[in-house]
């Protein structure tokens, strides 16, 4: 029987319900982590009880050496989450996307200044937040915009209060 090499290998965590599949080499990179001790077991997959959207990102910082972290994931939730698995971050490698927020708070802002009907006649000033179309359907746009943020700080809200609450 033909016998893989241990980096050809993968390994499957279950984190929090979310299941992540990762080279043994690349956990194997990091061999003090609590991924590479939790790896030396015998069991498939690997329930950890964390946040599985998280832990994938974790797993990005790992394969890549840098990350650009999404505006879902806060900086310093992420850095905890590395303290947790015991990986050092190295200097400047983890930033965060501000791009997509910057788009939208310059919308917003637009719209506020012109006001709804003055903003059909300012669909050029849109188009460079990438969100087409403005005026009456940007306004709606922007009401999506605000429902859907409100719901990302809600989750966000609950997540801390996840994290903070002893285990």
């Amino acid at each position: 029987m033909l016998t893989l090499p241990r980096s050809f290998e993968t390994v499957t965590f279950d984190v929090g319900g979310k299941i992540c599949k990762v080279s043994r080499e690349i956990i194997d990179e990091n061999p003090y982590s609590m991924l590479a001790h939790l790896t030396d077991l015998e069991w498939s997959p690997i329930f950890i009880d964390r946040d599985g959207d998280v832990f994938a990102q974790v797993l990005n910082y790992l394969r890549y050496g840098r990350i650009t972290l999404p505006i879902t994931i806060p900086k310093d939730m992420f850095l905890q989450e590395l303290e947790f698995y015991g990986i050092v971050p190295g200097e400047g490698t983890i930033s965060e996307d501000t791009s997509t927020m910057m788009k939208i708070e310059s919308f917003r802002a637009k719209l506020e200044e012109k006001g709804s009907e003055q903003a059909d006649n300012e669909s050029s000033n849109f188009k460079e937040t990438g969100i087409k179309g403005a005026g009456r359907a940007g306004w709606d746009l922007l009401k999506q915009l605000d429902r859907k943020l409100a719901e990302l700080d809600e989750a966000f809200v609950q997540l801390l209060m996840r994290w903070s609450s002893p285990l």
